[in-house]
């Protein structure tokens, strides 16, 4: 059986460390397209979301969920996607 996870840590200032596990084959990864300056980007599984990279710009925002998409289509067996014109 294989057992990917994908882990996401929010390290605070303070030293506080938060962690999020997913796993991946049920993983979605939204963005609006093409990205507002207000557009986030979730991962979404199984009924819990989670928005990242707020302190990135709508670009680089939008970068991290293709990147994201891809390595998931990777991981998972797939195709990789096709950008979204």
């Amino acid at each position: 059986m294989f057992d990917a996870v994908l882990t996401v840590r929010r390290f605070a200032p303070s030293g506080t460390v938060r962690e999020w596990r997913f796993q991946p084959f049920w993983l979605r990864v939204d963005i609006d397209d093409p990205p507002a300056n207000d557009s986030r980007l979730t991962l979404t599984s199984h009924g819990r979301s989670l928005t990242v990279g707020w302190f990135l710009t709508a670009p680089e925002r939008f970068a991290l969920a293709q990147a994201l998409r891809a390595a998931l289509a990777r991981l998972r067996g797939g195709p990789n996607p096709e950008p979204a014109a």
